[in-house]
């Protein structure tokens, strides 16, 4: 017997998440830090979790969030998941930064510019503009002493 949560079905029938879920759902910086770390390559989860300092299960679950709304996909090879970023999202690559392009169930569409991760050790700031109307830009910084 095979039952489908409606999520699941909604899924399969290509349906895409409102933006409202999506905006949410990329709200968490985790969530967020997992889509900057996918723009440059597939990893798998245990590579993203030391990436992130976070523990495997909390990561798995964040995945597991990003890929029910279709952001993310996964591969299996032997026991590992491997994750990429959904091709559902159109990225442009801008030197530094992305912009991420994600198109909600209304047809409406959010596009995120973020910055992509580096190697180089620096001040921890992050700036995430959301372009839609109204809203021109967010900035959110986060310094750790």
């Amino acid at each position: 017997m095979n039952i489908k949560t409606p999520l699941q079905s909604a899924l399969t029938n290509n349906e895409l998440p409102r933006v409202d879920k999506l905006m949410a759902l990329l709200g968490g910086p985790i969530r967020l830090d997992i889509l900057r770390l996918l723009l440059v390559k597939t990893e798998s989860v245990s590579d993203l979790a030391e990436k992130l300092d976070q523990s495997i299960g909390l990561t798995s679950h964040n995945l597991k969030l990003l890929r029910e709304q279709g952001l993310v996909c996964s591969t299996r090879a032997a026991r590992h998941r491997f994750y990429s970023l959904s091709p559902s999202i159109l990225i442009d690559r801008q030197g530094a930064q992305a912009r991420l392009t994600f198109t909600a169930a209304d047809g409406e569409q959010v596009q995120l510019l973020v910055t992509l991760p580096s190697d180089q050790p620096q001040a921890q700031e992050r700036i995430i503009q959301a372009e839609q109307a109204g809203i021109s830009r967010f900035t959110n910084i986060n310094r750790h002493p």
